[in-house]
């Protein structure tokens, strides 16, 4: 059916004022020449009295200037949407709310035409007639920014068309025209039918089957209109992808507000909740969001901070639109918090306020400073035990608790040892006797390595302490941290953290103060060695002048006085006395001694030995044995008085006297230093001691030999181990022991004589006789022979023990007569039990003080004279003075054979014969 140019304007303004969206039209002034009725309800008035009047009486002040600012829109390259923006619409009772405006244009005889589409908010009946041309209708509904479809439902066809609907559907106008509904709308043409009898009004959305790959979400609304009495139906199509992918992303938006782990939350103008995600409600100890919905924000906050908000923080809000700082949240148990919060203001009135809970930051961020802090004092900790002092109290300070400790674990004994922990530890460890501080865990966490955490647990009725939790932190194989956790207390994981780095910097120092001990440790063994080794040194040298100093030392009083004087005047050495037998056997102190304070001479001089200086050289004097005593002290005998000296005696050495295995008395030396007798002085001052034992007995022997005076012991001895009363017992002899020398070995070469009895038997017997090794016969003669012994023991060194010699041993038919000199000042009852200690079966029948005789060299030599021949002399003074006896020889014996003009053979028989005379000369009584 065809359509008149009346027909045509009446079907146009029938489209325009269909439309759902409020329709502008402007001219090039931009006075409003059309409305349709859903512009007019957008602003409160009726279309006819917007018609004429300027457009930006429509728009809020604040806008400015809305016609250029279409124009500019207008001017802008954008396909089919010239131009959208959005502007503040003001309805007639003054009320402002945001507007999109979608511009396009239309040119209607020649004068160009703004078209305004004005999308978003509510619509409002209303309706006015249109009062333009039609063909200013005709451009708006082909220049329309939203797809407009006319359907004829009788017919089933699409009646027209406009641009915006053929590039929604990707179609061309012919193509468009052509094609029935169905093909284009989710409507079958019996839906159109019954919506073009009812009337309705329909709204929906589709995803058009375009022509093209792109599906557009298009929002379609059906409205009802007729033309010459002919009911039509106006498709509106209205692209929403955007708006669709607008409300995604809020969408998205909102679910990232639920998700959030800061608290969001929307306030209305009234500053009540109409919106908590649920990250907010936690912060405040709220179970759920809806909790808060409804109620007033005041709640969450003291009064104080209340008040602060309302007079300070949204007055700034109001003017500058946002304000962002810190606060102290109150959460509905009562407790408070620190929180951060920034808050905006909406258009609306309302407002936005995100809150973050940084008391976790803020105890993370005293954590640290406290860990600084106690990295540098951990730093300046110089062993184990100040570093695990440290630790305590960093453990303390840093989680607040009362109950910490450190085990530090010990090599030797391979158990735990507390080496620091809080007071509330020790009385917690004092009251309860059983409770070890979770030591179990704190091993298990020491051999795995790792932290151990074992939370409180008070309804457990099987757990030992089920109040108590505790955190074992292993200080790598140095022991381990351990801190207590009651259960009112919450140890979060960041408090882990902190205390997992508090082990480390501790385990790092203890490390350090591992290191440094062994270094101290080295370097005073350097300095000990050093010292020791100076020690030594001073020490050697001076044994060394001893040495000589005894060498040369004429008689034993000057010796012993003589070491005490040497030894006192050293600076290692404050004093030094000496103690020895008296001829009774008693010891006699202070014999020599040089250094000593009068004080410290009279306690000695009074006191028993075994309480001078604290018994060491009592024990010396019982032992043989070296002694060192540190400190000075009495044993508080009856009229002994405490040493006070104003110099006091820190160190006594007791230096065993002794050659031999005789001791001949005890050196005592007195220092300042605790360390002067030290493990390695002590060789040195046992070889001092050896040598002066040895230069007393050298002295003892010397004045033995030279002394004219001498005391003859005569013993009767019966005792078998005299070996010529052995002998003699057996053979039924005379037996006598002529000689005795000391060999190299030690044993002893006895030269015996044994008179009417054959050698053979003589020396069958002799060798069973006890402590012999060997016997052989060296002579022979009618009636009896001369045997040589070697013995492994002989009371003649028992003798030279105790300074006296042995000058005769005979016996005959088991009772032996032994006769022994000493010197006069000999202590004759040490001379007695020696021997008698040696053989028991012994005693002592006479005492004699008699006069050696001095064999001078002239008697010597007279009594050579009478007994060497001529020639036996002439032999023997020839071969001395032709180097015959010296190494190498000077002459050899032929040479001196042929020098005196003898045989070799007689040579040697005279020489031999010389020799023997003049030994026997010397050597013989």
């Amino acid at each position: 059916m065809s359509i008149t140019r009346t027909e045509e304007d009446t079907f146009l303004r029938g489209v325009l004022e269909s439309l759902e969206s409020g329709l502008v039209v402007v001219d090039g002034l931009g006075t409003i020449v059309f409305a349709n009725d859903a512009a007019g309800e957008l602003v409160g008035r009726s279309p006819e009295r917007l018609s004429d009047r300027p457009l930006d009486e429509l728009f809020a002040d604040e806008d400015g200037n809305v016609m250029r600012r279409v124009r500019e829109a207008a001017r802008s390259d954008g396909g089919l949407l010239d131009g959208t923006f959005t502007v503040h619409l003001a309805d007639a009772e003054g009320r402002r709310f945001p507007t999109q405006i979608e511009v396009g244009t239309t040119d209607h005889d020649g004068e160009q035409h703004y078209t305004l589409s004005l999308t978003e908010p509510p619509r409002q009946a209303g309706s006015r007639a249109l009062d333009q041309t039609g063909g200013v209708l005709r451009g708006v509904f082909k220049e329309s920014n939203d797809g407009l479809l006319v359907i004829d439902p009788t017919a089933d066809r699409v009646a027209d068309c406009n641009g915006r609907a053929c590039a929604l559907l990707g179609c061309e106008r012919e193509s468009l025209l052509s094609r029935r509904p169905a093909e284009l709308l989710p409507h079958d043409p019996e839906s159109l039918l019954e919506f073009a009898e009812t009337g309705r009004r329909v709204t929906g959305e589709l995803n058009c089957c375009t022509d093209r790959d792109e599906r557009p979400t298009v929002e379609i609304t059906l409205s009802l209109f007729s033309v010459g009495g002919h009911r039509h139906v106006l498709v509106h199509l209205r692209d929403v992808t955007e708006h669709r992918e607008r409300e995604a992303r809020l969408r998205r938006r909102s679910e990232a507000m639920d998700a959030a782990s800061d608290g969001i939350a929307i306030l209305d103008e009234n500053r009540e909740f109409v919106y908590v995600n649920q990250a907010h409600a936690e912060i405040y100890g709220c179970e759920s969001s809806s909790d808060l919905v409804g109620e007033s924000w005041e709640i969450l906050y003291g009064a104080e901070e209340a008040r602060r908000f309302r007079w300070d923080v949204l007055p700034t809000v109001r003017e500058e639109g946002e304000w962002r700082g810190e606060a102290t949240g109150r959460r509905t148990d009562g407790s408070t918090f620190p929180q951060e919060v920034s808050i905006s203001r909406l258009d609306d009135g309302g407002y936005v306020c995100v809150v973050r809970d940084v008391s976790e930051p803020r105890r993370r961020t005293r954590g640290l400073e406290v860990l600084n802090r106690a990295s540098h004092d951990l730093s300046q900790a110089r062993t184990a035990e100040a570093v695990a002092e440290t630790a305590v109290e960093t453990a303390e300070n840093l989680l607040e608790t009362d109950v910490a400790c450190v085990r530090l674990f010990d090599r030797d004994s391979n158990s735990f040892e507390l080496a620091a922990m809080t007071d509330d530890a020790s009385k917690l460890v004092e009251s309860r006797s059983a409770f070890d501080l979770k030591s179990t865990l704190a091993g298990r966490s020491y051999r795995t390595g790792e932290p151990v955490f074992d939370r409180p647990n008070p309804d457990d009725p099987f757990v030992e302490t089920p109040k108590w939790g505790s955190l074992h932190v292993p200080l790598s194989e140095y022991g381990i941290l351990t801190v207590l956790i009651g259960s009112d207390e919450t140890l979060s994981a960041g408090d882990q953290r902190l205390v997992e780095a508090l082990a480390e910097t501790v385990t790092a120092d203890l490390e350090r103060a591992e290191r440094e001990r062994e270094l101290r440790e080295s370097e005073r063994t350097v300095r000990e060695q050093r010292n020791r080794l100076s020690s030594l040194n001073r020490v050697n040298e001076l044994v060394q002048d001893l040495i000589r100093e005894l060498i040369e030392a004429p008689t034993r009083e000057e010796l012993e006085q003589g070491v005490c004087e040497r030894l006192a005047d050293t600076d290692r050495y404050k004093g030094a006395w000496l103690a020895e037998t008296d001829v009774n056997g008693d010891w006699r102190v202070l014999k020599a001694s040089a250094g000593l304070s009068e004080g410290y001479r009279t306690l000695v001089e009074q006191l028993p030995l075994e309480q001078v200086d604290d018994g060491v050289v009592a024990r010396t004097a019982e032992t043989g044995e070296f002694g060192v005593t540190s400190n000075y002290r009495t044993d508080g005998a009856p009229g002994a008085a405490t040493v006070a000296e104003p110099t006091r005696v820190d160190s006594t050495a007791a230096v065993p006297l002794s050659y031999d295995d005789r001791l001949y008395g005890v050196l005592v030396l007195k220092a300042d230093d605790p360390d002067a007798f030290g493990p390695d002085i002590r060789p040195g001052l046992e070889v001092l001691g050896d040598t002066i034992g040895f230069a007393i007995h050298a002295v003892e022997s010397r004045r033995l030999l030279l002394s004219d005076e001498v005391v003859e012991l005569e013993f009767e001895v019966t005792d078998e181990r005299c070996l010529a009363v052995d002998v003699s017992e057996e053979l039924g002899c005379y037996a006598a022991i002529e000689q005795a020398v000391l060999t190299r070995e030690g044993n002893h070469l006895c030269y015996l004589r044994v008179d009417g009895v054959d050698a053979e038997t003589a020396a069958a017997v002799t060798a069973e006789a006890t402590a012999v090794a060997d016997c052989r016969v060296v002579d022979e003669y009618e009636d009896g022979c001369l045997l040589e012994v070697r013995k492994t023991e002989s009371g003649a060194e028992a003798m030279m023990d105790v300074g006296a010699t042995i000058t005769r041993a005979t016996a005959e038919d088991g009772v032996g007569t032994l006769v022994v000199e000493a010197p006069p000042d000999a202590d004759i009852r040490e001379v007695i039990d020696g021997y008698t200690a040696r053989n028991p079966e012994s005693s002592l029948v006479a005492k004699r003080e008699t006069d050696r005789g001095v064999q001078t060299t002239a008697a010597v030599r007279e009594r050579l004279d009478e007994q060497l021949t001529e020639k036996q002399e002439s032999a023997l003074t020839a071969a001395y003075y032709a180097g015959y006896y010296d190494w190498p020889r000077g002459s050899t014996a032929e040479e001196l054979a042929e020098s005196l003009d003898v045989a070799s053979a007689t040579l040697h028989q005279h020489l031999r014969t010389a020799e023997r005379k003049l030994l026997a000369a010397v050597l013989e009584d």
